[in-house]
C-alpha cells in the first residue's frame, strides 16, 4: 500500500513530500508548522473547511486504521499512531511522508518493561535504563502499558513476568541484575521459568 496524495489545504494543496515531528507536550509539527495529522481514503470529498491547520494523507480504500494502531512509512522511518477520540495521529518516529511513499498499519505490540534494581526498588537511584527501552521499543511499535521496578531476588522477577505473560503482554524487556555479583539474578530467574530458550536472544 502507498501514500496516495498529502493534501495540506493552508499550505497550497498538494506537496509531495512533507516532514513530521512531535514536541514534548504532544503537539505535531507539519514541516517546522504546528498542524493535525490525519487520513482519509481514495475517493473521499476533501473540504477545506476547518482544515486549515490539517494534512490529509490519502490511502488506498480498504485501509482500516484502528485505534492505537500504527501507520508505518518506509518500514517505519516515519511512524504515526492513530488515536480514535482526536481523530488524528501522534508522531512517534519522526521523518518524512511521500506521495507513493510505502506505508503498513502496524497492530500495537503489547509491552511491559521490568527494571531490576535492589536501589531502583528502595528509591535510591533513578532508573534510567527501563525508561530508554520503552524510548526504543516505540520506535518499533511497542506500547509499554506496565512497567515496573523489582529487587535483585528470583522470586519477585519471577513473579512480575508471570503476571505479565498471564495477562497476554506481547513483549516483555527487562534490565538489570545481569553481572557477575552473586545478587545478579536476573538471567537464573528467567531460565527456571522460560519454556523456551533462543540463543543470540538472551
Amino acid at each position: 500500500m502507498r501514500i496516495l496524495r498529502l493534501y495540506w489545504p493552508a499550505t497550497f494543496g498538494d506537496h509531495t513530500l512533507c516532514y513530521v515531528d512531535q514536541d514534548g507536550e504532544g503537539r505535531v509539527y507539519i514541516n517546522d508548522v504546528a498542524a493535525k495529522l490525519r487520513f482519509a481514503h481514495a475517493g473521499e470529498k476533501l473540504s477545506e473547511n476547518d482544515a486549515e491547520d490539517v494534512l490529509t494523507i490519502v490511502l488506498p480504500q480498504g485501509a482500516k486504521i484502528r485505534n492505537g494502531e500504527f501507520l508505518a512509512v518506509n518500514g517505519g522511518e516515519a511512524l504515526l499512531r492513530w488515536d480514535d477520540k482526536k481523530r488524528e495521529f501522534d508522531v512517534v518516529t519522526s521523518g518524512f511522508l511521500g506521495v507513493s511513499a510505502p506505508v503498513e498499519i502496524w497492530r500495537p505490540i503489547k509491552t511491559a518493561v521490568l527494571t531490576v534494581s535492589d536501589k531502583g526498588s528502595r528509591g535510591e537511584r533513578v532508573d534510567t535504563a527501563g525508561p530508554e527501552l520503552e524510548r526504543l521499543v516505540a520506535h518499533l511499535g511497542g506500547v509499554v502499558e506496565d512497567r515496573k521496578i523489582v529487587p535483585d531476588e528470583m522470586q519477585a522477577i519471577q513473579d512480575a513476568v508471570k503476571a505479565w505473560c498471564s495477562g497476554g503482554y506481547d513483549l516483555i524487556l527487562t534490565t538489570g541484575g545481569t553481572g557477575l555479583s552473586v545478587r545478579d539474578v536476573t538471567p537464573e530467574a528467567l531460565l527456571a521459568i522460560a519454556d523456551k530458550t533462543v540463543p543470540g536472544f538472551g
